[in-house]
């Protein structure tokens, strides 16, 4: 139930509180939570059980501020970050022509997940061939899992979703030319595509690469504008078209600066 607060500490007037009755809403006076019913008096009555819910929506309404704030800061930084590649002022708009999938709605939520995505990674210490095809099997296996009646009939899982083994291969022999971890765009949409489209994720990264948040290492250039001469950098047994790439340290860095800046607000209430 949606709460209303009030600085007063005398009675609402009676026709202020028939109209929140009438919009589904509680009224809490002073900090108290009040249930919106009189005596014979005409005396509003307090009920212990609504001072609890109201002491309680409040904490929960307090952590949830916290953690939009920390999501605010880290994406407040990704834009600055942008803002500085391209040569914005700072506090300046940024073009839709160029990050329209940053901008549009959703774009600010897909780019949390990608940061969470990363941080998983690193809270894991997924940081071997072996662990991270582990992790890749259980994504395939949940994708089975969630196949509809009509894909399951199907001789071969959805490409846009499940790794195939020479894919695997490719993402292990990656891992170990570059000693961390660089995925391809395909690869990283397949991975979050529980969460996004594969075209979202792809196009979403492309915007983070041009925008100096990612950077590209391998293959053909996502930005030809400004790399017109870029060249594939990537151990010679993978596919030279894939477009590899991985976020700068300032991503992941201000990340987990975000949930340790909520963690503390939550700690210090």
């Amino acid at each position: 139930m949606t709460h209303v607060h009030s600085r007063s500490r005398g009675h609402l007037p009676h026709h202020a509180e028939k109209r929140l009755q009438k919009r589904g809403l509680r009224v809490i006076i002073g900090g108290k939570g009040q249930a919106t019913s009189r005596d014979s008096a005409g005396i509003m009555n307090t009920q212990p059980q609504d001072l609890e819910f109201a002491e309680t929506s409040l904490l929960a309404l307090k952590t949830l501020e916290a953690q939009l704030e920390g999501e605010h800061y880290f994406l407040e930084t990704v834009r600055e970050t942008i803002r500085s590649t391209r040569g914005l002022e700072e506090g300046a708009t940024l073009p839709f022509v160029d990050f329209r999938n940053l901008i549009a709605r959703g774009g600010h939520d897909n780019l949390i997940h990608i940061a969470q995505f990363y941080f998983f990674l690193e809270t894991l210490e997924c940081r071997t061939p072996n662990q991270l095809e582990a992790l890749i099997n259980s994504h395939n296996t949940k994708v089975v899992d969630n196949l509809t009646p009509a894909e399951k009939v199907k001789p071969k899982p959805p490409s846009d979703r499940f790794i195939a083994a020479n894919e695997i291969t490719q993402i292990r022999l990656t891992l170990e030319y570059y000693g961390e971890l660089v995925f391809s765009l395909t690869e990283l949409g397949k991975l979050l595509s529980d969460l996004m489209s594969t075209s979202t994720t792809a196009n979403l990264l492309k915007e983070l690469v041009v925008g100096g948040v990612f950077e590209q290492v391998g293959g053909p250039a996502l930005d030809q504008e400004h790399r017109p001469g870029f060249e594939y950098q990537g151990p010679a047994t993978t596919n030279s078209k894939r477009k590899l790439i991985r976020p700068k340290p300032n991503f992941l860095t201000e990340y987990r600066e975000s949930l340790l800046m909520a963690r503390a607000k939550i700690k210090a209430m």
